[in-house]
């Protein structure tokens, strides 16, 4: 015999009192989970967007040198990456992403993950991790190795340049790429991806609203706990 209504409401249990410390702690605890969770997929969000315009203009770069190679009239024979870098330093003074060095790393990006770079691991980790695998690996088996692990184990741009030195991916032998794979929440690489000064600059693009005065909670962990005025390990590399 099914219970009826009544026994059903016999059964549920008592709604928390809302004079009990403990219930309003619960509250507390549960708002301030979803404050910080909803922060997190918003930092991993604005990362990829990053690190999608990056490869872009890598592609961009790219596809105009190849123009140029094949002898076309508008394509100026000057070094290009320095000229594109001086010209976006200009029309972005406060974004630090342009420098020579930077956008050479751009276009080492599109010439290393040619298709879709947006679904792949890479994509969750900060820019810094990105230069360390692209100045530190050669092959595109390393490279997909390195990043899958980085993003895996939620590594510190110290602890990923340290697997590397190891040569860990030899102890490991050829392992698929895993597209499956998550930046832990309470990681270093978010840790360091709360306070990376490339995602900070690529807020401030416009100039406006609250990023623009540097993000009163930026630069924390996912706790809330602060980290230093931009975070760990912020400075960026020339």
């Amino acid at each position: 015999m099914y219970p009826t209504y009544k026994d059903t409401e016999a059964m549920a249990p008592a709604p928390p009192d809302p004079a009990d410390p403990s219930a309003y702690d619960d509250l507390l605890g549960q708002a301030r989970d979803t404050v910080t969770a909803a922060r997190t997929r918003t930092r991993q969000a604005v990362n990829a967007e990053l690190v999608q315009t990056y490869w872009q203009i890598g592609k961009l770069l790219l596809s105009h040198e190849e123009q140029a190679d094949r002898g076309d009239p508008d394509a100026p024979a000057t070094d290009l990456v320095a000229r594109l870098a001086a010209d976006l330093k200009a029309a972005h003074p406060t974004q630090r992403g342009f420098s020579r060095r930077n956008l050479t790393h751009m276009r080492k990006l599109a010439r290393t993950w040619p298709g879709r770079i947006a679904q792949r691991p890479v994509a969750q980790l900060p820019w810094g991790h990105i230069t360390v695998l692209m100045d530190r690996l050669e092959t595109r088996a390393e490279l997909d190795f390195y990043a899958t692990e980085a993003v895996q184990r939620g590594w510190s741009r110290a602890e990923l340049d340290e697997a590397i030195h190891r040569h860990l991916h030899r102890a490991h032998g050829a392992i698929p790429l895993d597209l499956d794979v998550t930046l832990p929440e309470d990681s270093p690489a978010q840790t360091e991806l709360a306070g990376d000064p490339f995602r900070l600059d690529f807020l401030r693009l416009d100039g406006c609203g609250d990023d623009a005065r540097g993000g009163a909670d930026e630069g924390r962990t996912p706790d809330g706990r602060g980290t230093g005025e931009r975070g760990v390990d912020a400075t960026p590399r020339p």
